[in-house]
Protein backbone atom coordinates (compact mmCIF):
# COMPACT_ATOMS: atom_id res chain seq x y z
CA UNK A 1 0.00 0.00 0.00
CA UNK A 2 3.01 2.58 0.42
CA UNK A 3 4.05 1.75 -2.88
CA UNK A 4 0.38 3.11 -4.04
CA UNK A 5 0.48 6.15 -2.00
CA UNK A 6 3.89 6.86 -3.55
CA UNK A 7 2.83 6.65 -6.79
CA UNK A 8 -0.17 9.18 -6.01
CA UNK A 9 1.70 11.55 -4.50
CA UNK A 10 4.32 11.85 -6.96
CA UNK A 11 2.23 12.11 -9.91
CA UNK A 12 0.21 14.67 -8.01
CA UNK A 13 3.26 16.81 -7.03
CA UNK A 14 4.28 16.58 -10.32
CA UNK A 15 1.38 17.04 -12.38
CA UNK A 16 0.73 20.31 -9.49
CA UNK A 17 3.93 21.61 -9.71
CA UNK A 18 3.66 21.94 -13.72
CA UNK A 19 0.46 23.86 -13.55
CA UNK A 20 1.78 26.32 -10.52
CA UNK A 21 5.06 26.76 -12.49
CA UNK A 22 3.26 27.76 -15.94
CA UNK A 23 0.93 30.02 -14.21
CA UNK A 24 -2.55 28.24 -15.74
CA UNK A 25 -5.17 30.21 -15.08
CA UNK A 26 -7.78 26.88 -14.94
CA UNK A 27 -6.30 27.13 -11.46
CA UNK A 28 -5.73 30.14 -9.96
CA UNK A 29 -7.08 29.42 -6.64
CA UNK A 30 -5.76 25.99 -6.22
CA UNK A 31 -2.41 25.28 -4.13
CA UNK A 32 -0.47 22.31 -3.73
CA UNK A 33 1.42 21.34 -0.56
CA UNK A 34 3.21 18.09 -0.71
CA UNK A 35 5.24 17.73 2.62
CA UNK A 36 7.04 14.33 1.96
CA UNK A 37 9.01 12.92 4.81
CA UNK A 38 11.31 9.72 4.14
CA UNK A 39 13.92 7.31 6.34
CA UNK A 40 11.62 7.35 9.04
CA UNK A 41 10.51 4.39 11.23
CA UNK A 42 6.86 4.99 10.10
CA UNK A 43 7.54 6.44 6.65
CA UNK A 44 4.20 8.02 4.71
CA UNK A 45 3.35 10.35 2.32
CA UNK A 46 0.36 12.72 2.14
CA UNK A 47 -1.20 15.29 0.46
CA UNK A 48 -2.73 18.52 1.47
CA UNK A 49 -4.91 20.73 -1.04
CA UNK A 50 -6.24 24.11 0.53
CA UNK A 51 -8.64 25.38 -1.80
CA UNK A 52 -9.55 29.30 -1.37
CA UNK A 53 -13.02 30.23 -0.28
CA UNK A 54 -13.66 32.52 -3.41
CA UNK A 55 -13.07 29.24 -5.69
CA UNK A 56 -15.54 28.52 -8.64
CA UNK A 57 -17.64 25.37 -8.29
CA UNK A 58 -16.50 24.95 -12.59
CA UNK A 59 -12.85 25.08 -11.27
CA UNK A 60 -13.62 22.85 -8.11
CA UNK A 61 -15.20 20.65 -10.22
CA UNK A 62 -12.41 20.17 -13.06
CA UNK A 63 -9.99 19.74 -9.91
CA UNK A 64 -11.81 16.50 -8.42
CA UNK A 65 -12.42 15.25 -11.80
CA UNK A 66 -8.72 15.87 -12.34
CA UNK A 67 -8.22 14.12 -9.11
CA UNK A 68 -10.28 11.33 -9.02
CA UNK A 69 -8.60 10.36 -12.64
CA UNK A 70 -5.17 10.36 -11.19
CA UNK A 71 -6.42 8.26 -8.60
CA UNK A 72 -8.17 5.55 -10.84
CA UNK A 73 -5.14 5.55 -13.52
CA UNK A 74 -2.50 4.68 -10.37
CA UNK A 75 -5.11 2.23 -8.61
CA UNK A 76 -5.29 0.55 -12.49
CA UNK A 77 -1.05 0.79 -12.49
CA UNK A 78 -0.89 -0.49 -8.82
CA UNK A 79 -3.08 -3.45 -9.70
CA UNK A 80 -2.79 -4.20 -13.26
CA UNK A 81 1.21 -5.19 -12.32
CA UNK A 82 0.37 -7.51 -9.68
CA UNK A 83 -0.95 -9.74 -12.54
CA UNK A 84 2.22 -10.69 -14.81
CA UNK A 85 4.07 -13.75 -14.36
CA UNK A 86 7.08 -12.34 -12.77
CA UNK A 87 4.89 -11.00 -10.05
CA UNK A 88 3.33 -14.16 -9.95
CA UNK A 89 6.42 -16.11 -9.53
CA UNK A 90 8.00 -13.85 -6.60
CA UNK A 91 4.61 -14.27 -4.56
CA UNK A 92 5.07 -18.29 -4.86
CA UNK A 93 8.93 -17.92 -4.50
CA UNK A 94 9.56 -19.66 -7.35
CA UNK A 95 10.84 -19.43 -11.32
CA UNK A 96 8.30 -18.74 -13.70
CA UNK A 97 5.96 -22.69 -14.21
CA UNK A 98 6.91 -24.84 -16.84
CA UNK A 99 6.27 -28.48 -17.76
CA UNK A 100 8.96 -30.89 -16.97
CA UNK A 101 9.44 -34.21 -19.76
CA UNK A 102 10.34 -37.43 -17.39
CA UNK A 103 12.03 -40.17 -19.85
CA UNK A 104 11.05 -43.49 -18.26
CA UNK A 105 12.40 -46.60 -19.48
CA UNK A 106 13.26 -50.54 -18.25
CA UNK A 107 17.08 -50.23 -16.57
CA UNK A 108 19.45 -52.57 -17.60
CA UNK A 109 17.25 -55.39 -17.99
CA UNK A 110 15.03 -56.85 -21.27
CA UNK A 111 12.43 -59.10 -22.48
CA UNK A 112 9.15 -59.91 -23.81
CA UNK A 113 6.48 -57.19 -23.41
CA UNK A 114 3.51 -58.79 -21.39
CA UNK A 115 1.47 -55.67 -20.41
CA UNK A 116 0.66 -52.55 -21.70
CA UNK A 117 -1.92 -50.89 -20.09
CA UNK A 118 -0.86 -47.53 -21.36
CA UNK A 119 -1.43 -45.60 -24.58
CA UNK A 120 -0.13 -42.17 -26.00
CA UNK A 121 -2.21 -39.12 -24.24
CA UNK A 122 -3.49 -41.00 -21.73
CA UNK A 123 -3.00 -39.50 -18.32
CA UNK A 124 -1.54 -41.60 -15.75
CA UNK A 125 -0.78 -41.00 -11.56
CA UNK A 126 2.41 -41.37 -10.09
CA UNK A 127 2.83 -45.59 -8.67
CA UNK A 128 0.80 -46.47 -12.06
CA UNK A 129 1.82 -49.60 -13.76
CA UNK A 130 2.94 -48.67 -17.16
CA UNK A 131 4.40 -52.26 -18.89
CA UNK A 132 5.40 -55.73 -17.23
CA UNK A 133 8.19 -57.72 -18.88
CA UNK A 134 8.46 -61.80 -18.87
CA UNK A 135 9.71 -62.60 -15.69
CA UNK A 136 10.34 -66.12 -15.98
CA UNK A 137 14.07 -66.55 -16.85
CA UNK A 138 14.63 -64.08 -13.72
CA UNK A 139 12.42 -65.83 -11.01
CA UNK A 140 14.18 -69.30 -12.32
CA UNK A 141 17.60 -67.37 -11.52
CA UNK A 142 15.99 -66.36 -8.41
CA UNK A 143 15.27 -69.48 -7.05
CA UNK A 144 18.44 -70.77 -7.84
CA UNK A 145 20.81 -68.48 -6.29
CA UNK A 146 18.43 -69.31 -3.40
CA UNK A 147 18.86 -73.04 -3.76
CA UNK A 148 22.78 -71.91 -3.96
CA UNK A 149 22.81 -70.07 -0.91
CA UNK A 150 21.18 -72.72 1.33
CA UNK A 151 23.47 -75.15 0.11
CA UNK A 152 26.56 -72.95 1.01
CA UNK A 153 24.97 -72.12 4.41
CA UNK A 154 24.71 -75.97 5.21
CA UNK A 155 28.00 -77.08 4.20
CA UNK A 156 29.30 -73.79 5.84
CA UNK A 157 27.50 -75.27 9.56
CA UNK A 158 29.19 -78.30 8.55
CA UNK A 159 32.61 -77.55 8.36
CA UNK A 160 32.25 -74.78 11.44
CA UNK A 161 30.75 -78.21 13.58
CA UNK A 162 33.75 -80.23 11.86
CA UNK A 163 36.54 -77.56 13.07
CA UNK A 164 35.11 -77.17 16.55
CA UNK A 165 35.15 -81.09 16.78
CA UNK A 166 38.38 -81.01 15.57
CA UNK A 167 39.30 -78.25 18.35
CA UNK A 168 37.95 -80.30 20.85
CA UNK A 169 39.89 -83.33 20.14
CA UNK A 170 43.39 -81.91 19.36
CA UNK A 171 43.27 -80.18 23.19
CA UNK A 172 42.35 -83.47 24.65
CA UNK A 173 44.96 -85.44 22.48
CA UNK A 174 47.33 -82.39 24.37
CA UNK A 175 46.29 -83.53 27.37
CA UNK A 176 46.80 -87.12 26.52
CA UNK A 177 50.26 -86.64 25.38
CA UNK A 178 51.64 -84.82 27.96
CA UNK A 179 50.21 -87.59 30.89
CA UNK A 180 52.02 -90.36 28.43
CA UNK A 181 55.65 -88.03 28.56
CA UNK A 182 55.10 -87.80 32.31
CA UNK A 183 54.50 -91.86 32.59
CA UNK A 184 57.34 -92.00 29.80
CA UNK A 185 59.71 -90.25 32.08
CA UNK A 186 58.90 -92.24 34.78
CA UNK A 187 60.05 -95.31 33.23
CA UNK A 188 63.09 -94.20 31.86
CA UNK A 189 63.57 -92.87 35.17
CA UNK A 190 62.72 -96.59 36.54
CA UNK A 191 64.75 -97.93 33.47
CA UNK A 192 68.00 -95.94 34.62
CA UNK A 193 67.62 -97.41 38.07
CA UNK A 194 67.23 -100.75 37.33
CA UNK A 195 70.10 -100.48 34.95
CA UNK A 196 72.71 -99.27 37.38
CA UNK A 197 71.61 -101.97 39.70
CA UNK A 198 72.21 -104.66 36.89
CA UNK A 199 75.48 -102.98 35.99
CA UNK A 200 76.83 -103.70 39.91
CA UNK A 201 75.61 -106.84 40.07
CA UNK A 202 77.04 -107.76 36.43
CA UNK A 203 80.37 -106.21 38.00
CA UNK A 204 80.25 -107.74 41.35
CA UNK A 205 79.70 -111.68 39.46
CA UNK A 206 82.56 -110.58 37.04
CA UNK A 207 84.61 -109.95 40.41
CA UNK A 208 83.65 -113.38 41.30
CA UNK A 209 83.63 -115.82 38.92
CA UNK A 210 87.46 -115.52 38.19
CA UNK A 211 88.02 -116.97 41.99
CA UNK A 212 85.00 -119.35 41.18
CA UNK A 213 83.04 -118.04 44.29
CA UNK A 214 80.06 -117.88 42.09
CA UNK A 215 78.75 -120.62 39.74
CA UNK A 216 78.81 -120.15 35.65
CA UNK A 217 75.17 -119.89 35.73
CA UNK A 218 74.94 -117.42 38.57
CA UNK A 219 77.31 -115.29 36.32
CA UNK A 220 75.56 -115.60 33.08
CA UNK A 221 72.28 -114.56 35.02
CA UNK A 222 73.52 -111.13 36.09
CA UNK A 223 75.06 -110.94 32.28
CA UNK A 224 71.43 -111.10 30.65
CA UNK A 225 70.05 -108.70 33.63
CA UNK A 226 72.69 -106.38 32.46
CA UNK A 227 72.05 -106.48 29.07
CA UNK A 228 68.17 -106.19 29.16
CA UNK A 229 68.65 -103.57 31.65
CA UNK A 230 70.54 -101.19 29.36
CA UNK A 231 68.08 -102.34 26.56
CA UNK A 232 64.70 -101.20 28.53
CA UNK A 233 66.87 -98.09 29.03
CA UNK A 234 67.48 -97.26 25.62
CA UNK A 235 63.88 -98.12 24.80
CA UNK A 236 62.23 -95.60 27.25
CA UNK A 237 64.94 -93.11 26.48
CA UNK A 238 63.79 -93.86 22.37
CA UNK A 239 60.48 -93.69 23.30
CA UNK A 240 60.38 -90.32 25.28
CA UNK A 241 62.12 -88.56 22.65
CA UNK A 242 59.94 -89.80 20.33
CA UNK A 243 57.24 -87.99 22.17
CA UNK A 244 58.61 -84.77 23.46
CA UNK A 245 60.07 -84.44 19.67
CA UNK A 246 59.63 -80.69 19.20
CA UNK A 247 59.37 -79.59 22.43
CA UNK A 248 62.18 -76.41 23.08
CA UNK A 249 65.44 -77.23 24.90
CA UNK A 250 63.70 -75.36 28.44
CA UNK A 251 60.85 -77.27 28.05
CA UNK A 252 62.91 -80.49 28.36
CA UNK A 253 64.93 -79.42 31.21
CA UNK A 254 61.71 -78.16 33.02
CA UNK A 255 60.42 -82.35 32.29
CA UNK A 256 63.72 -83.50 33.72
CA UNK A 257 63.35 -81.48 36.97
CA UNK A 258 59.60 -81.26 37.37
CA UNK A 259 58.19 -84.54 35.63
CA UNK A 260 55.36 -82.57 34.52
CA UNK A 261 54.75 -81.61 30.82
CA UNK A 262 51.80 -79.22 30.80
CA UNK A 263 52.81 -76.50 27.79
CA UNK A 264 54.66 -78.61 26.47
CA UNK A 265 55.54 -78.10 22.76
CA UNK A 266 54.61 -81.39 20.81
CA UNK A 267 55.42 -81.71 17.29
CA UNK A 268 52.40 -83.08 16.38
CA UNK A 269 49.56 -81.41 18.32
CA UNK A 270 51.48 -78.35 16.09
CA UNK A 271 50.76 -79.78 13.00
CA UNK A 272 46.88 -81.09 13.80
CA UNK A 273 46.43 -77.27 14.66
CA UNK A 274 47.95 -75.83 11.43
CA UNK A 275 45.07 -78.44 9.75
CA UNK A 276 42.55 -76.51 11.92
CA UNK A 277 43.73 -73.57 10.54
CA UNK A 278 43.60 -74.44 7.02
CA UNK A 279 40.46 -75.98 7.50
CA UNK A 280 39.41 -71.87 9.08
CA UNK A 281 40.91 -70.35 5.92
CA UNK A 282 38.48 -73.02 3.59
CA UNK A 283 35.76 -71.89 6.00
CA UNK A 284 36.21 -68.11 5.62
CA UNK A 285 36.15 -69.00 1.64
CA UNK A 286 33.18 -70.53 1.78
CA UNK A 287 31.82 -67.51 3.94
CA UNK A 288 33.10 -64.91 1.12
CA UNK A 289 31.60 -67.03 -1.58
CA UNK A 290 28.15 -67.00 0.75
CA UNK A 291 28.07 -63.04 0.68
CA UNK A 292 28.97 -63.09 -3.37
CA UNK A 293 26.05 -65.18 -3.81
CA UNK A 294 23.80 -63.25 -1.63
CA UNK A 295 24.95 -60.08 -2.93
CA UNK A 296 24.20 -61.54 -6.30
CA UNK A 297 20.79 -62.28 -5.17
CA UNK A 298 20.20 -59.04 -4.63
CA UNK A 299 20.83 -57.73 -7.92
CA UNK A 300 18.65 -60.16 -9.12
CA UNK A 301 15.71 -59.40 -7.25
CA UNK A 302 16.29 -55.77 -7.99
CA UNK A 303 16.53 -56.60 -11.59
CA UNK A 304 12.88 -58.62 -11.40
CA UNK A 305 11.62 -55.36 -9.93
CA UNK A 306 12.40 -53.47 -12.67
CA UNK A 307 10.91 -55.76 -14.71
CA UNK A 308 7.20 -53.65 -14.24
CA UNK A 309 7.35 -50.24 -15.29
CA UNK A 310 6.16 -47.91 -13.02
CA UNK A 311 5.49 -43.90 -13.47
CA UNK A 312 7.74 -41.79 -11.62
CA UNK A 313 4.70 -39.04 -11.03
CA UNK A 314 1.85 -37.78 -11.88
CA UNK A 315 1.44 -37.20 -15.76
CA UNK A 316 0.36 -37.06 -19.94
CA UNK A 317 1.86 -40.04 -21.86
CA UNK A 318 3.98 -38.23 -25.16
CA UNK A 319 5.42 -41.16 -26.97
CA UNK A 320 6.23 -44.61 -26.10
CA UNK A 321 9.12 -45.59 -28.07
CA UNK A 322 10.36 -49.33 -29.12
CA UNK A 323 13.70 -50.25 -29.48
CA UNK A 324 15.67 -53.88 -29.07
CA UNK A 325 16.48 -54.71 -25.85
CA UNK A 326 13.46 -52.43 -24.22
CA UNK A 327 10.75 -50.32 -24.47
CA UNK A 328 10.98 -46.41 -23.32
CA UNK A 329 8.14 -43.70 -22.34
CA UNK A 330 8.43 -40.12 -22.78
Amino acid sequence: MNNFLKDVAFVLHNFFNFVTYKNFSIFPYCKLQVPVRTRTATEFWYVKVKLNSIMSRGALRTLLTMFSLLIISSTLIYFGSRGDATTIAKSIKSGVLTADTVDVSFENVGGVLLKRDIEESQIVRKGEVLMVLDDTDTAISIERTKASIEAQKALISSKQNEIEIKKANVDLEELTKWKEIEQLKQSLTASESANILAQKQYKRANSLVSTRSISASDYDSANSQNIQAGAAKTQALRKLQAAIYGATDEQIERLKRTGSAKGMTLLSIKNERLEIDNMQNALDNLKSQLKQTEVQLKQEEVNYSRLTLIAPCDGKILKILYQQGGAGIS
